[in-house]
Formats: structure tokens, C-alpha cells, sequence
């Protein structure tokens, strides 16, 4: 019977945190235009922020490619995994970034991906960019 209670336990916790996130079929116009901000940029610096209410981290990133709109160098990004938003970044990788007014990624959902696998997506995103010389 403990081994029964123990297993409900376990596959509630991770069965909710599992349906918690569903990224949608999004095609690249909608995240793009989703986006007030869509830059390219590699990461040089990651700080966690101490003392917030979600777990977040800073992202600084090089002299960038902005493709929408313009912020300055420093993302902010969700560490919190259990939510759609939540991200793991990794230093001196180039990322799409597609952030918000506020300079937060939309996360994985909201397009946000490293470069080096999503080349075709990243021509895309080009082709749409109005920020293009």
C-alpha cells in the first residue's frame, strides 16, 4: 500500500508538470510578429538574479543583429522549469532571442532557440526583418 500511495504521488507531480507546458504549431509569421523584439546575439555573460519571485536569470549578449525592434544587451529569461517559459542557456552560443516590451524571452514557446540547429527557421525570420540595411 506505501508503494501504491508513493507511485500516485509521483505520477501526479509529474504528469501535471508535463501537461503544464504545450508549445503550439506556431508558424514563423506568428512568432515573429508575436515578438516586440527579435534579435540575434551570442551569449557572453549569465547571471542569476537573486531575491525575485520566479527564478530568473540576466543574459548578456555580443554586438547583436537586431532583426524587430531594439532593446539593449541584457535579456531576461525564466529559470523556472516548470512553466512554458522556463530555459537553460549556455555561454558563447548564439541564440534567436523573441522577447517582449519588457526585454523578457517568450521562451522555448515563443521561438526562442539556439542558431546553430534552426537554420531555416533563422532565413525566415531574416526574410521577414524590416530592420534589414
Amino acid at each position: 500500500m506505501y508503494n501504491v500511495f508513493w507511485a500516485a504521488i509521483l505520477f501526479y507531480i509529474f504528469s501535471s508538470n508535463a501537461a503544464a507546458c504545450s508549445c503550439r504549431n506556431l508558424s514563423t509569421e506568428a512568432f515573429y510578429d508575436g515578438a516586440s523584439v527579435v534579435v540575434i546575439g551570442t551569449i557572453v555573460k549569465l547571471e542569476v538574479v537573486p531575491n525575485t519571485e520566479v527564478p530568473t536569470q540576466k543574459i548578456t549578449i555580443d554586438n547583436s543583429e537586431w532583426l524587430k525592434g531594439q532593446t539593449d544587451n541584457e535579456i531576461y529569461a525564466s529559470l523556472d522549469m516548470t512553466s512554458c517559459y522556463g530555459e537553460v542557456f549556455a555561454l558563447n552560443v548564439e541564440h534567436l532571442f523573441f522577447l517582449n516590451e519588457d526585454g523578457w524571452s517568450k521562451g522555448y514557446c515563443g521561438g526562442t532557440t539556439p542558431t546553430e540547429f534552426q537554420q531555416a527557421f533563422v532565413k525566415e525570420i531574416r526574410a521577414l526583418s524590416q530592420n534589414q540595411p
